[in-house]
């Protein structure tokens, strides 16, 4: 029925209350095929530790590129219904079973609304503006996304020469190259990121590192995104 896949890099602190959180989501949709992939791209701490603890099939991925580590899940996957989630993000309750509604309805592809904050004013200020423009652009973005998996790899899966931005790239492609597919960005139900890039990283480098020019021409440079490949924050 449907398969979860959760890239992670150094992941113990917030991965307990994510699988917690999907599990009580699973359960509530009642759908009893399911599986959680945990994609380990080269942790040094307890992160596959506490995924072998919560019984999720674990797959090591070396390469330090989040298009290839969700992209080794998809390919591992062994239902046709595929959602990536990040490993610091709660899903709601009901997101699953909104999800698997939607691949009911004959959609090949969506996000779920997501929900950001910081404890940082200014910040927030910024995330609103970029909430607008997401909305003008028709950004998917990659917190929580899902896919049918053959359209996903018929497609090619995530860019794999990008570093940063690859989730809304894909989505552009798609509906580029194949306008009449089927998307959609689900609204009535809501993921939670946790807030630590907002809080923590200086406000000057969020600016430029958000930046849609600065994703634009530098996304295949990894020294460009040194700050987000370092920490586990990708």
């Amino acid at each position: 029925m449907i398969s979860i896949i959760i890239p992670a890099y150094n992941e113990e602190k917030y991965l307990p209350e994510t699988i917690k959180a999907l599990k009580k989501s699973i359960a509530y949709s009642k759908t009893k095929d399911y599986e959680i992939i945990l994609v380990d791209n080269n942790s040094t701490d307890k992160t596959r530790k506490v995924a072998m603890d919560f019984k999720l099939k674990v797959l090591d991925e070396p390469k330090r590129n989040i298009s290839t580590v969700r992209n080794r899940g998809a390919k591992e996957a062994k239902f046709e219904n595929l959602v990536f989630l990040d490993a610091d993000t709660i899903v709601s309750t009901d997101t699953i079973s909104k999800i698997l509604e939607q691949f009911n309805n004959h959609f090949l592809a969506g996000s779920v609304k997501v929900i950001s904050f910081s404890k940082r004013k200014l910040v927030n200020l910024y995330m609103n503006g970029w909430k607008l423009l997401a909305l003008l652009l028709k950004m998917h973005q990659g917190a929580c996304q899902f896919h049918k998996k053959q359209t996903f790899l018929d497609n090619g899966g995530f860019d794999e020469s990008i570093f940063m931005g690859e989730d809304v790239i894909y989505f552009w492609e798609l509906k580029k190259k194949k306008p009449h597919i089927k998307t959609i960005k689900i609204k009535d139900t809501q993921v939670y990121p946790s807030n630590r890039k907002w809080d923590t990283i200086p406000i000057w480098q969020l600016l430029i590192e958000t930046n849609p020019l600065m994703v634009l021409f530098f996304k295949r440079r990894i020294e460009t995104w040194k700050s987000w490949y370092a920490k586990p924050l990708r």
